[in-house]
């Protein structure tokens, strides 16, 4: 057998879609790939209904990320969460080299290509924290690559439908498309049209939150409280945590299929023995029934109608903020929703986002929860697949200007015997402005504010406003900093510093200083594009 790794291109794809409620992996072989787009392998234990690899990630989407960020598991121990997301992530990643190590032989790690899947809602932060955490699990900078979650899944759909030969007019180039990304923790939202087959620009800025499957199952647990008593409970969840992730991982499938029959009448869950034991030594009874719930040997019977109200909250807000998003002007030609992610899976959430969008076409692809990883895999094969994107947010720099009466300031200081306005946020791309995936650049050029600086500090900001005046204040971050080696004095103030900032890399954004008339330069590469 001929070395396949003998080549000079990536001969391996491999996805890591990494969640709040499952994880795992998909992958191709490029040869495979050029003739069958669908030809892609995931985990063997990962299918609708079944555990992955990994349950239960805790989120960071909505944390505010640093080095120093703890996390706490189910026995309060802490850890850094770094040290977390990057152990799981070479698990993952050594789950799979072993996999394919045994179908076909060890690959040398030049040719492998790895995607993440990050929200899009995601923080910038987040989004580069998770970034960080893959280079810390071993993953190369220059194999790694980052596609966001509705984007994977719309190109998934889209080779579904060529797959099938279906002559569905939703990709048809001119159409316009809303990817309603349902997961554990979060619900992603993105708003495309169709430019060509395989290319897509984006609509609106992609919008969401923490309204995905988790929060049912927070109404779930509530639920179980109220039936067995709050000392129970505790106790229960206290002494007997495998068989309380038994327990959740048993209504996890079972998310998928309530409210799926109308004819069906009660919904059986199966109970740990040792919540039954822990009520009996602390009632000195035998649970038999409570609030219409009643014991069926190892199971209790919920009527169908009681179940229904733990996801009506959920389904309720998913549904209205899609249609709240659908009013927007530039999304008036949006006739069609597809609904992919492992929550997407739920035949209730199903069924009112089709009877509150009943004007839309709602398609759901079968098995929703590996749309993403499998549409990470295609978008490793072609990565200039998003042309055009919407910038969510603006960016510039951190300046110091000149100062008269006039101005508003934040904070002055004297340089060189000139008063001069600190922390003014000088803008190089504005929030909702067109940009265009490696050709859009956007520039300034700055001067030393002192003629004695050898070295200029570019901090790099951003902002959810449009138009920010200062880089203090709560709707403005920072992103990184940059350190300008500018030695030679001999020009004072008049050196010339230019800053670039370009989006690229599909989901990345690069930005460079230099000095003109020098070979004085520095960059930096942001994993953060939202």
């Amino acid at each position: 057998m001929a070395d396949m790794f003998d080549q000079d291109d990536d001969v391996v794809v491999v996805a890591i879609d990494f969640g709040t409620t499952y994880s795992g992996w998909a992958f191709s072989l490029r040869d495979k790939y050029k003739n069958d787009h669908l030809d892609i392998q995931t985990h063997s234990g990962w299918k609708s209904g079944d555990g992955l690899i990994t349950p239960k990630i805790p989120g960071i989407g909505s944390k505010k990320i640093s080095s120093k960020l703890m996390l706490k598991d189910a026995c309060g121990k802490s850890m850094t969460a770094m040290k977390v997301f990057s152990e799981s992530l070479k698990f993952l990643m050594n789950n799979f080299l072993n996999v394919l190590k045994e179908r076909i032989q060890s690959p040398p790690m030049q040719y492998i290509s790895w995607v993440l899947t990050v929200p899009a809602i995601w923080t910038d932060k987040a989004k580069e924290f998770m970034r960080l955490a893959a280079l810390e699990a071993g993953i190369s900078d220059t194999h790694l690559y980052v596609a966001y979650e509705p984007e994977a899944a719309a190109l998934f759909c889209n080779e579904v439908t060529y797959k099938s030969n279906e002559k569905m007019s939703v990709f048809k180039p001119g159409e316009s498309f809303l990817v309603l990304d349902c997961g554990g923790g979060t619900v992603d939202i993105a708003t495309y049209q169709v430019i060509e087959k395989v290319k897509l620009r984006e609509l609106h800025q992609p919008s969401g939150g923490p309204l995905g499957g988790t929060m049912i199952d927070k109404a779930f647990l509530k639920f179980m409280e109220g039936l067995f008593g709050k000392p129970v409970w505790n106790n229960f969840v206290k002494n007997y945590i495998s068989e309380f992730h038994d327990l959740k991982r048993h209504f996890e499938a079972k998310k998928r299929t309530v409210g799926e029959d109308n004819e069906r009448q009660n919904e059986f869950l199966t109970i740990p023995r040792s919540l039954f034991d822990v009520y009996e030594e602390l009632n000195h009874t035998k649970f038999e029934s409570a609030m219409d719930i009643k014991r069926v040997k190892d199971k209790i019977k919920v009527p169908t109608e009681v179940m229904v109200t733990l996801f009506e909250e959920t389904t309720n807000n998913i549904a209205d903020h899609v249609c709240k998003l659908l009013e927007e002007p530039d999304l008036t030609n949006v006739k069609t929703v597809l609904m992919v992610g492992g929550f997407s899976d739920c035949s209730l959430l199903r069924q009112k986002v089709k009877k509150k969008l009943s004007n839309m076409l709602v398609i759901c692809p079968d098995d929703a929860v590996l749309s993403v990883v499998k549409g990470a895999v295609i978008f490793g094969n072609n990565r200039e697949w998003i042309q055009e994107r919407i910038c969510p947010r603006t960016y510039g720099i951190a300046c110091n200007v000149p100062y008269n009466n006039e101005q508003p300031y934040v904070s002055l200081q004297n340089y060189d015997g000139q008063t001069m306005s600190t922390h003014v946020f000088k803008t190089l791309v504005r929030k909702g402005d067109p940009i265009f995936i490696g050709k859009s650049k956007f520039d300034s050029t700055f001067g030393p504010t002192t003629a004695s600086y050898k070295k200029a500090t570019i901090e790099v900001f951003y902002s959810s406003e449009a138009d920010p005046l200062f880089t203090i204040g709560v709707n403005v971050r920072e992103l990184g900093i940059l350190n300008l080696d500018i030695p030679d004095t001999m020009k004072g103030t008049d050196r010339e510093i230019v800053v670039t900032l370009t989006f690229c890399k599909s989901t990345e954004i690069e930005v460079v200083a230099y000095e003109k008339g020098t070979q004085n330069r520095v960059s930096r590469r942001f994993s953060c594009l939202e």
